[in-house]
């Protein structure tokens, strides 16, 4: 009798989530271009998505991008998600208000916590950026100094913050993602570059990026939020990433819909009733796993974008200047 009251309960917390649709696992970085069986049945959205009316810069008519300048590189390092205990994660997650789902809550059971040490959190987001002005240079394009752009007039139009953290509204929040319900987690900047949180004096960030843009003389002004964190014990790159951009012909950006997870474990797990499943993050697992596991992510952003790619000789490699 106890198995089936068990059964039924699991069968109640399930029913709402198959409902509404699960989000395939993310998968690992040397299965790409392997999908499971598992995928046929879950949703498989693209890695990164292109909006509508952002024409891809390999179009005609779109301009040759040589030289961009970075307004903003930040890091959003998840640290707290919530996944119902079933091989896929929901679209959109329900049970956090139903009986069943409130219990499991407060059992901790679906509750992952992770833990990043503070030398971690300040190298994490300048081994990125680096990674990402790397990507760029391969394709032949540049990026102005950090500290030339922090210079500019315009720039003065954002609002900018040390650093910054999501909202408590966030534990509300029912929209799920591949990785999981996210709860919280921490906005950090690369050295030199501030977490842009909106855009001063009744402007929007749009119109700040196109000031910034005149002002530099760049081809293009880029601003880039990556969300990271942990899967099943793996560094994860995650789906909500977005890399705005601002050129000449037009504007827009590219979003995330999937993850990816590096291949080795990173973290040591551990339960604890009511806290959850929390994981201790090794940094230097971490920062070697993204070593990896980055540049994939990267790319397929920079294909989404219609970037092309150079010859090898045209390249720089440079990192960004500080």
């Amino acid at each position: 009798m106890r198995a089936v009251r068990r059964a039924a309960r699991v069968c109640l917390l399930a029913a709402p989530l198959l409902a509404t649709g699960c989000f395939a696992p993310p998968p690992r970085v040397s299965d790409l271009g392997r999908p499971s069986a598992l995928e046929a049945l879950m949703v498989v959205p693209a890695f990164w998505e292109r909006d509508d009316d952002l024409a891809p810069l390999s179009a005609p008519g779109q301009p040759r991008v040589r030289e961009v300048a970075l307004a903003e590189f930040s890091v959003e390092l998840v640290t707290h998600t919530w996944r119902a205990p079933l091989p896929g994660a929901a679209l959109f997650d329900p049970t956090m208000f139903t009986d069943v789902g409130i219990l499991v809550q407060l059992l901790g059971l679906g509750r992952r916590l992770a833990r990043f040490d503070e030398g971690l959190q300040g190298a994490l987001p300048d081994r990125l950026c680096a990674a990402f002005a790397e990507g760029l240079g391969t394709r032949g394009v540049a990026v102005r100094p950090v500290a030339e752009v922090r210079a500019c007039r315009t720039y003065d139009g954002y609002e900018a913050a040390a650093r910054g953290s999501s909202s408590l509204a966030r534990l509300l929040n029912p929209v799920g993602h591949d990785t999981g319900r996210i709860r919280s987690f921490e906005v950090l900047p690369a050295t030199g570059l501030p977490v842009i949180e909106g855009a001063a004096g009744g402007q929007t960030l749009e119109e700040v990026d196109a000031a910034l843009l005149g002002e530099t003389g760049a081809d293009m002004v880029v601003r880039v939020r990556l969300r990271v964190g942990v899967y099943e014990g793996r560094a994860s790159v995650e789906r909500g990433s977005e890399v705005h951009v601002t050129h000449a012909a037009g504007r827009g950006r590219v979003t995330s819909g999937r993850s990816i997870t590096s291949d080795e474990e990173v973290a040591v797990a551990g339960f604890l009733p009511v806290r959850g499943i929390a994981y201790e993050v090794d940094g230097a697992a971490y920062l070697a796993a993204m070593d990896a596991l980055f540049p994939v992510y990267r790319e397929l952003a920079l294909d989404a974008l219609g970037l092309p790619k150079r010859p090898a000789a045209a390249t720089s490699g440079e990192e960004v200047e500080r």
